[in-house]
């Protein structure tokens, strides 16, 4: 019977079946082999035991020890077939079920190190080959080619890009793709490549498939021996043909944006300037350098902040354009105003503002100076929401648009019980019921789902108005802190099966060493007899190097009764060594005494050789991944740890491995405003299986630098993500590029109309814009005068005089009135600029012109959004001190515990006691603190006012209730208690059962750190007047203190070092408060051993009596 088979495909029927054939074998030759009274009466069962662990499982192995101890006690320990109750039969039955124990023990743990060798060698090759695939999978072409051209290596993307199957380019030159007139040089700057100066970049044109000619961008690496011979070389390419094309157009329009007569900016989201035209060189008198080096628009522009330019970002984002009016500051220091036509854009996930600046300061000095724009309400940081009784919303602001991603007109089109998940719906419709008939505030948690179909988790703060009739809310997301509570519950630990082999080495030896019993295994391997290897025999296989140094560590371990771990080397019956790893612990008796030894050898020689080759492989893959310029990590998902190459931390900006890295580290490095991004790309490589990810980092020196990350996961048999391998690429440089093409690409379709003619004053080309505020296509207009958007309004004379100004000024500028090509006339500002050619002569015109009917109406919503804003200002007011409410309401529950302690020391007391008279007592005082915890719930409730009347307080007084209080607690952790308080102290300004909750809190505290420790356990009690009118009193244990980390959290609401369901974090943040509302203070001190915390009080006069300081609890 395959054993093995039956223990893995058979139920436990079947494994106890196999148990009691098993049994009844072994009972069998204990009858065959020897007479019922031979001696050594349970030596027969011991190979059954191990062969029913082995076999059958742990449980199975169980039945099969008691049933031997049973029968063994039964038939062959005098008196024979009875039971046996003497010492001898009682102590070889107790003997025989602790190695039966021991046994299954042993098996257990043998199973578990084979299977986890088993596991490490698969894992390991498993990522040898991933690492392979990742490699074949990446987008830029590999290759590999000796000095004279012999290509050794291509990668897939190599093949695609060349068209030619990689059989076919192995051993050929590289010549023939490249461009013939571009070999020269290639071969030029691949002979300036030495030891010292082992990489060049090379763009050249490359025959790819089909003969097409493109540009390719090829990063060279040699590899040159020791003594300077060149053996290989390695290029890394990517198609930059695309690149090329731009890099002309971009040329062509800086070509045309410089000879523009008006002010072009350029701007990221920040405000920092990314282009300027020369005329805003010539307008601030700033170089473009200078510009460029990190100038922001707060620099020419004196009166504005940083909320300031969000707010104009924030404008032109949702409008996708905006014209505003600043004053701009020169670099000599002159301040003159400015008309700026700002236009949103957005670029392979970036945003920019282009924006067209001109001096207005002729206008503006008959102009009154404007109200200000959208303020506070634009600004929030936190959703914000008004909704009628019908459940619709009113206004929203920004934020909320951005948080849920519909525009505001969806928003307020529908009731908000649509924008709702319906699974939420029921409950939250149940909420807001709640709130209009019972409570006006409410504070509740629901689930959104935005416009991109993403599910967000709100937490609302809502108040309903019964005046007006509407409910006044703040949201939070609460997504990723509850996706984060959630992730920290999984479980990472799986249950493993035992191991299917045994093939360790069992023993057993006395308390001093000397051999007693070993299995099957040590005869086979070692050759010896059991006789030769009884007593001190076990040390004769051993290496002569390896003897000495085990037998030191055995008797280390006998002295100590310490556990036995060694790797030596033992020789086989052959006369070969090979290494094992021996264990072994010591087993007691009910007086703690060692009895014996139990232990186990273990083959480790395929261990060893396989770590050897692990080492050598690292060591080769190191080398190469050395001199690649893709940074390699191997991530584990379960505990946020990280295996990178020296390649990876230098992309971070560090020159060696840093000792930790993991997901969280990465994220600190991302910029903030890439963090999302970065998150959601590890989640979707949760979902898909892969990771794609560009995004900014910051180095130490703050330097910002662009990387793209690649990876795969791996999935457990579960399908749950566990590894994630990949690589990381510094872009920088490529993304400067995108974005300058992007420049040339975005510029001239920007929301601002623009056409070019000729010098005949002919249409070349139109702007997206240009057809989206006339109405004509490029098409249609070609070839045509501008006359033909005419509106009739201006007679001949004025375009007389505009063509006039451009020829005596080379600009003209202005409102004027046009027609749409549906007949719609409207007003727009039209900029026309004349471009000369090099002999000075009018080439082209380019006209630039924004509709500004919409300018026009701005200020009629002016009035309106400000009102809005004032409202929402009083909500936001009003729902901090909700908030605050709530927390001080939140920490009742833990006051409560404090009090109902006393209440059980007493009532436990008087159980104990039989004492009429003194029962008597300690119930009064639990009715007295039955009491203290009614009013101290009704003070909590009624805390907004703080109580009045004059409060003086006896501390002799307070301290001796609350040591009445803490009694029990002190000796039954066996802690005394030191009072150094004088009797001539004065009355404190604070109430007794205030002051008594703040040093019950403290004592409390004191008596749970200091439990757990080492006697003697003390606790200190300290009262002094200080000059001041003030009494400071100390409460300070003999502990461990508390951690510099946590000193500054101790104060916080809800945090506590204590294990869940024993604490709620509350008691500290409480008692500081109380100090405080009575103008004194609670500080932890520094002290040289313990924790100590410092109360200071008013003395009791009246300057000092909180009725005069009408200031809120």
């Amino acid at each position: 019977m395959d054993f093995n088979t039956l223990y893995l495909n058979k139920g436990v029927f079947y494994r106890y079946i196999s148990t009691l054939l098993i049994f009844c074998v072994a009972l069998a030759l204990r009858f065959i082999l020897l007479p019922v009274e031979a001696g050594l009466a349970f030596l027969t069962f011991y190979p059954a035991v191990v062969v029913c662990f082995y076999l059958c499982g742990t449980r199975a192995g169980i039945l099969m020890t008691v049933l031997g101890a049973i029968l063994g006690n039964y038939l062959f320990i005098p008196p024979f077939w009875a039971f046996s109750y003497t010492a001898a039969g009682l102590i070889g039955a107790t003997v025989f079920i602790l190695s039966g124990v021991l046994i299954g023990f042993v098996v257990h743990r043998m199973r578990y190190y084979a299977e986890q060798f088993n596991a490490t060698l698969t894992e390991l090759q498993a990522t040898q080959l991933r690492y392979r695939e990742v490699l074949e999978e990446q987008t830029e072409t590999i290759c590999r080619f000796k000095h004279d051209g012999t290509i050794l290596y291509v990668n897939d993307a190599y093949c695609r890009l060349f068209g030619k199957p990689r059989e076919s380019l192995i051993g050929e030159k590289w010549h023939p793709v490249a461009y013939d007139e571009d070999i020269a040089l290639i071969n030029e700057k691949l002979n300036t490549l030495t030891p010292d100066n082992p990489v060049v970049t090379i763009e050249n044109r490359i025959y790819t498939a089909g003969g097409a000619l493109r540009w390719g961008q090829f990063i060279n690496r040699a590899f040159f021996d020791d003594e300077g011979y060149l053996l290989e070389m390695q290029s890394i390419g990517r198609d930059i043909t695309e690149q090329k094309d731009q890099e002309r157009q971009l040329a062509q329009l800086f070509f045309a944006l410089d000879h523009i007569k008006e002010a072009v900016y350029l701007f990221d989201e920040r405000g920092h300037f990314l282009y300027t035209n020369k005329e805003a060189t010539l307008m601030l008198g700033y170089s473009l350098e200078e510009f460029l080096a990190g100038m922001t628009v707060r620099d020419i522009c004196p009166n504005w902040t940083d909320a300031k330019w969000a707010k104009h970002w924030q404008h032109i984002r949702e409008q996708g354009r905006g014209v505003i009016e600043v004053n701009h500051l020169t670099k000599l220091g002159a301040e003159f105003p400015v008309e700026i036509n700002a236009n949103f854009f957005q670029y392979a996930g970036h945003e920019f503002s282009f924006e067209l600046v001109r001096d207005i300061s002729e206008r503006k000095r008959l102009e009154k100076e404007r109200e200000q724009y959208y303020r506070l309400f634009e600004l929030s940081t936190d959703p914000l929401c008004i909704a009628d009784p019908l459940g619709c919303f009113k206004v929203v602001n920004p934020k909320f648009v951005q948080l849920t991603g519909y525009e505001e007109n969806e928003l307020l089109a529908k009731p908000f019980l649509d924008f709702v998940l319906p699974e939420d719906r029921q409950t939250t419709l149940a909420e807001m019921q709640q709130q209009i008939m019972l409570r006006p505030t409410l504070q509740f948690e629901n689930r959104y789902v935005c416009k991109d179909g993403s599910i967000l988790l709100l937490s609302w703060s809502a108040y309903f108005d019964h005046s007006d009739g509407v409910t006044y809310a703040t949201a939070h997301d609460i997504t990723a802190s509850r996706q984060a509570e959630i992730a920290l519950l999984k479980s990472e630990q799986l249950f493993r099966t035992l191991a299917e082999s045994v093939p360790q080495i069992v023993w057993m030896t006395t308390p001093d060493g000397s051999n007693t019993y070993f299995n099957r295994r040590w005869i086979e391997y070692t050759g010896l007899t059991l006789e030769e290897s009884y007593g001190q025999g076990w040390i004769r296989p051993f290496h002569p190097d390896d003897r000495q140094r085990a037998w030191d560590a055995w008797k280390n371990a006998t002295e100590t009764d310490g556990n036995y771990s060694i790797e030596c080397r033992l020789r086989r019956a052959d006369g070969t060594y090979r290494w094992w790893l021996i264990r072994g612990k010591s087993v007691h008796d009910a007086e703690g005494r060692i009895s014996h030894w139990f232990g186990t050898c273990t083959d480790i020689e395929d261990i060893k050789n396989t770590e050897n080759a692990l080492l050598a492989a690292e060591k080769r893959l190191n080398l190469a991944l050395e001199f690649s310029e893709l940074g390699v990590w191997d991530l584990d998902l379960l505990h946020d740890t990280a295996w990178r190459t020296l390649k990876h931390d230098q992309i971070f900006g560090y020159e060696s491995l840093q000792p930790e890295w993991g997901e969280a580290v990465a994220m600190q490095h991302v910029v903030p405003e890439d963090r999302g991004k970065f998150s959601l790309a590890f989640a979707e490589a949760d979902r898909t299986g892969k990771l794609l990810l560009e995004c900014r980092i910051l180095h130490k020196d703050q330097s910002m630098h662009w990387i793209n990350a690649q990876g795969r996961v791996i999935y457990d048999d579960n399908a749950r993500p566990v590894q994630m391998l990949g690589t990381v690429a510094d872009i920088t440089e490529r993304k400067k590029m995108e974005q300058e093409m992007a420049l040339a690409a975005t510029i001239f379709n920007a929301q601002e109309g623009m056409f070019i003619t000729d010098s005949n004053r002919l249409i070349l080309r139109v702007n997206q814009a240009f057809t989206r505020i006339t109405g004509y296509t490029q098409a249609e207009v070609k070839g045509k005068n501008p006359h033909i958007l005419s509106s009739g309004r201006h007679d001949a004379d004025f375009y007389a005089q505009m063509w006039a100004t451009l020829k005596s000024h080379d600009v003209w500028e202005s409102e004027i009135w046009n027609r749409r090509k549906n007949g719609e006339i409207y007003p727009e500002y039209l900029i026309i600029t004349a471009v000369k050619d090099a002999t000075g002569e009018i080439s082209h015109y380019v006209a630039t012109f924004n509709d500004i009917t919409q300018a026009k109406i701005a200020d009629q919503k002016l009035a309106e959004a400000y009102k809005q804003l004032q409202q929402s200002l009083d909500i936001q007011i009003r729902q901090e001190k909700l908030a605050a409410l709530g927390v001080l309401v939140g920490g009742l529950a833990h006051e409560i515990n404090n009090p109902m302690m006393g209440i059980l020391n007493y009532i436990q007391f008087a159980y104990e006691k039989t004492d009429e008279s003194r029962s008597h007592e300690v119930l009064g005082k639990a009715l007295r603190e039955i009491n203290r915890v009614v009013k101290l719930v009704h003070n909590m409730l009624t805390f907004a006012c703080y109580p009045s009347g004059t409060l003086h307080t006896d501390i002799a007084s307070a301290l001796n209730h609350v040591m009445g209080l803490i009694e029990g607690d002190l000796k039954k952790a066996d802690i005394s208690l030191h009072l150094d308080v004088p009797q001539a102290l004065p009355q404190v300004n604070i109430s007794c059962d205030a002051l008594e909750q703040i040093l019950l809190n403290l004592l409390l505290n004191a008596v749970y750190g200091l439990k757990t420790l080492t006697k003697p356990r003390s606790i200190t009690i300290t009262a002094r007047q200080l000059a001041n009118d003030t009494v400071q009193l100390q409460v300070l244990d003999n502990g461990t203190g508390v951690p510099a980390e946590i000193r500054q959290k101790v104060f916080d609401p809800f945090f506590t070092t204590k294990p869940p369901g024993e604490g709620t974090g509350l008691g500290l943040a409480i008692s500081r408060q109380i100090a405080e509302s009575v103008k004194g203070q609670l500080e932890l001190a520094d002290s040289p051993q313990g924790a100590c915390f410092s109360i200071n009080l008013l003395t009791a006069s009246p300057q000092n009596n909180p009725e005069n300081h009408n200031k809120e609890f």
